[in-house]
């Protein structure tokens, strides 16, 4: 969310920040009269008792897509994505969109973004899906889908499973997800739907090293992981560029 007012810096309180220096948010209302259209941020009108028709003019936030909490060795940082379909998204609003009736263009609500998190010294990177392999999406799309459908309620992931699957796709780094799968159901006794979620979490959860740049299926051998997707994408995780 995206205060009109000022606020704290986002990571202001939290026990690893102790001791750095946090610039607070200046609001959104601050960034619009510096860029000269202020008279353009969203307002809603709030009834001031329940009997009487008069009126508050009152700022409302905006909402961001994904404002990103991570460390490295100077210590904890922020980094905001602001995340469209297709790079025009960022310039035009879509045909059918209500904002076209609204204050602020798709560019200026992105530079308004933009400005509102790097007076707290945030960076902004703007994404689209083309910035990422397909591939690497399609894997990420399927393992999440199977951490959902498995179980309404998931349990905690089960360490001693993670170790298993660690120690067996060591030892036959061929296998594939139903084989790893029905190896772990012959030698521990959990149900079956809980074994997969455990498989597909320890992926998800990077404790099992797996490539993701290339296709993966149940039934087709997993391959070691040859490309960190961390690494290869490191530039979108800098504290800055």
């Amino acid at each position: 969310m995206l205060s009109p007012f000022p606020a704290p810096h986002p990571l202001d309180g939290h026990p690893r920040s102790k001791g750095l220096f946090l610039p607070p948010i200046k609001g959104t209302l601050d960034v619009l009269e510096r860029e000269g259209i202020a008279q353009k941020q969203g307002r809603i009108q709030i009834r001031q008792t329940k009997d009487a028709d008069q009126y508050t003019d009152v700022a409302i936030p905006y909402i961001g897509d994904l404002l990103l909490f991570l460390e490295d060795q100077e210590g904890p940082y922020c980094l905001n994505w602001n995340i469209k379909s297709t790079a025009e998204g960022f310039e035009v609003a879509p045909r059918d969109s209500l904002r076209k009736t609204r204050g602020l263009t798709p560019s200026e609500r992105a530079q308004l973004e933009r400005q509102y998190y790097l007076d707290a010294g945030i960076r902004t990177l703007d994404l689209t899906p083309d910035k990422f392999s397909s591939q690497f999406l399609d894997n990420l799309t399927w393992i999440f889908s199977q951490l959902e459908s498995l179980e309404e309620n998931p349990a905690p992931f089960n360490h001693t499973l993670f170790k298993f699957f660690q120690s067996a796709f060591a030892t036959k780094p061929s296998s594939s997800p139903n084989e790893l799968i029905a190896l772990a159901a012959s030698q521990h006794s959990y149900p079956e739907p809980y074994i997969k979620r455990q498989f597909w979490g320890c992926i998800w959860t990077r404790q099992l090293s797996v490539e993701l740049f290339e296709p993966i299926f149940n039934d087709a051998p997993l391959q070691p992981q040859a490309k960190d997707p961390l690494a290869f994408y490191d530039f979108y995780f800098r504290r800055q560029s």
